[in-house]
C-alpha cells in the first residue's frame, strides 16, 4: 500500500485503535480495491471530459459523483 493510501485510511478512521489490523485480509483488499476504482473512475472523467470542461466544472463533476 502506498503512503497516500495509508494517509487516507488514517483520515477515514480505519487505522484508529488498530481497526485496520483487526480486519481480515479480504476486507483490507476490498477497501484498497474500492479506493483504486474510485481513483480510476476520476481519472477517466478527467481524461474523457477534461478537454471540454473548465477545471472548476470538472472538479464539480467529480465532487457531484462522489459526494
Amino acid at each position: 500500500m502506498n503512503e497516500k493510501m495509508e494517509d487516507l485510511l488514517y483520515k477515514a478512521g480505519l487505522t484508529a485503535s488498530g481497526c485496520w489490523d483487526k480486519m481480515d485480509h479480504y476486507d483490507q483488499q476490498a477497501i484498497e480495491k474500492l479506493a483504486q476504482l474510485i481513483v480510476l473512475e476520476c481519472a477517466n472523467i478527467v481524461e474523457n471530459d477534461g478537454r471540454f470542461l473548465r477545471y472548476t466544472t470538472l472538479a464539480d463533476k467529480i465532487r457531484n459523483i462522489y459526494g
